[in-house]
């Protein structure tokens, strides 16, 4: 386990954006690419997924893992679809502003 981060996957495929959140990356993704137990179902039909955007500076342990549960909620709210990649980080950094402004977390896009 690790940093609580919250993300944007691609699928190589078809370019659909899928938002996520966890504290262990190298095992999630491999779980949206069908590769550990048990499988994303949301993305199990639309596999290669590769990370595009991540979202860190969640604090450690549960209440860090909660906000990232919340910062993804929110980015399921934004409207990805048909939005390149570019508008999708303008959109993450916009939405991790907002949170920096209101003092919720310091989060940073990469």
């Amino acid at each position: 386990q690790g940093t609580n981060v919250a993300y944007h996957i691609e699928s190589v495929g078809t370019g659909e954006i899928y938002p996520g959140s966890t504290n262990y990356m190298a095992r999630r993704i491999r779980q949206h690419n069908g590769q550990l137990s048990p499988p994303t179902l949301q993305t199990r039909h639309r596999r290669d997924w590769r990370f595009v955007h991540v979202i860190h500076g969640f604090p450690p342990g549960g209440p860090g893992k909660l906000l990232a549960r919340w910062f993804e909620a929110e980015l399921q709210q934004r409207p990805w679809r048909g939005a390149d990649r570019l508008e999708r980080e303008l959109l993450a950094r916009t939405l991790a502003a907002e949170w920096r402004r209101v003092g919720r977390a310091n989060l940073i896009v990469d």
